[in-house]
């Protein structure tokens, strides 16, 4: 053996083997993926003004919370909007923070979400065939008319589909690997509360219901 080489353990030979170095094939396939879903709908986000009533509402409601300093309830126009869980409006919230008051703030976090969606989507693909698989799985949720439709209007679908493909990933990560299993289902059930916090308990009865069957 030669001088200073690490003794593998069984658990490592037998049940993990080492994982090999990917290919620059593939680190070229998803920085194209998160390029061309950044151009798509992150480059796009200040093109039209807030053109539907639920996107008023949530940039509403985001810039009222602002206002009043009151950061559990979002309100709009002073009452209540209790439909849906607070995390999209503190996301919008950070991001008028940051760039200002706009319709472009506003969809930021949208649009931000779909490029994080596009990224894990190529890693699960990854995770269940190889990177090919991953890659093309990527392009065809950008073709889709919904993933183009929602990424450029104020509503929580996106956000929580990326939590929810973070919530797969880290299970399969979890249930894949031996090493940090416990820091992988700590993400899962992370990922998921996050998912709970955007829309409701769909965050958890969706990729429970994957894995189940």
């Amino acid at each position: 053996m030669t001088a200073g080489a690490r003794t593998l353990s069984i658990e490592e030979t037998l049940l993990e083997p080492p994982a090999l170095t990917p290919p620059p094939t593939r680190h070229a396939l998803l920085i194209i993926l998160i390029a061309l879903a950044t151009l798509l709908h992150v480059a796009t986000v200040g093109s039209g003004d807030l053109y539907s009533q639920t996107e008023g509402q949530y940039a509403g409601a985001a810039r009222e919370m602002v206002e009043t300093h009151h950061w559990l309830v979002p309100t709009n126009d002073s009452v209540p909007r209790l439909q849906k869980p607070p995390l999209l409006y503190w996301l919008i919230i950070f991001s008028f923070k940051l760039f200002g008051v706009s319709a472009a703030a506003a969809r930021l976090p949208v649009a931000l979400a779909v490029v994080v969606s596009v990224a894990l989507i190529f890693l699960i693909g990854e995770k269940l065939t190889d990177y090919l698989h991953g890659f093309l799985a990527g392009l065809i949720y950008l073709s889709f008319c919904g993933t183009f439709l929602l990424a450029r209007i104020v509503m929580p679908e996106p956000l929580v589909s990326a939590l929810i493909a973070g919530t797969i990933l880290c299970g399969l990560c979890g249930y894949q690997r031996r090493r940090h299993r416990r820091a992988w289902f700590a993400g899962f059930w992370a990922c998921s509360a996050f998912a709970c916090l955007t829309k409701g308990l769909l965050g958890i009865v969706y990729p429970v219901a994957v894995f189940l069957l």
